[in-house]
């Protein structure tokens, strides 16, 4: 019903003793973001958590370095250790690329710092990609924005008048399910069936 109404552009409504003309036009609803994540495992770098808090920054950094340069530990030849004391985790990049996932398979592991061993958790790092990012407004399919309304009613009137004459089918309508008239020359209407449309 709405392309209908839309279809006119213009539509002369009539009220006791005068009409006054009104333009159609679809309203532009806020613009939509499209896009999809893609994501896969490092095979080169893991994530070590729940580190306890018992050496200094350079220190437990020497001492993962070390853990987990050793092969048996999964490990191999390491390009950087960057841990965040505060997080209480490192991230740990490998040489080879094919090392990280030896590594994790071994969820817990057991970290040698001296006279006592801690517990940490080992998980593998995953990258994500934002691909295929699209904007575009959408349209609504049951809706009209009416400009060029002159205030000469209440506002009540007004709805009421306009739902009559849009209800007409010899005026391109249909049943309305809402029409909300604000002052300053703009109207909202509203049919059934509501379905949005890429601009």
């Amino acid at each position: 019903v709405a392309q209908s109404v839309l279809a006119a552009k213009c539509h002369n409504v009539a009220f006791d003793g005068f009409k006054i003309e009104m333009k159609a036009q679809s309203p532009l609803l806020e613009a939509i973001q499209e896009f999809k994540i893609s994501t896969e495992v490092s095979r080169q770098q893991i994530i070590v958590s729940e580190i306890p808090d018992t050496l200094d920054e350079e220190q437990m950094k020497d001492k993962l370095e070390l853990h987990f340069y050793k092969a048996k530990n999964g490990g191999g030849d390491i390009e950087k250790v960057e841990y965040n004391k505060k997080e209480r985790t490192a991230i740990i990049t490998f040489v080879k690329s094919s090392v990280a996932g030896s590594v994790v398979r071994q969820k817990r592991q057991y970290i040698n710092i001296g006279r006592e061993e801690i517990r940490v958790k080992v998980s593998p790092v995953l990258n994500g990609e934002l691909t295929n990012l699209k904007t575009f407004t959408a349209v609504s399919r049951r809706t009209v924005l009416l400009t060029g309304i002159q205030e000469v009613l209440t506002q009540e009137e007004m709805e009421d008048q306009l739902e009559i004459h849009f209800q007409k089918p010899s005026n391109g309508g249909g049943e309305v399910e809402d029409i909300v008239y604000i002052p300053k020359s703009k109207c909202a209407l509203r049919h059934h069936n509501n379905r949005y449309v890429n601009q």
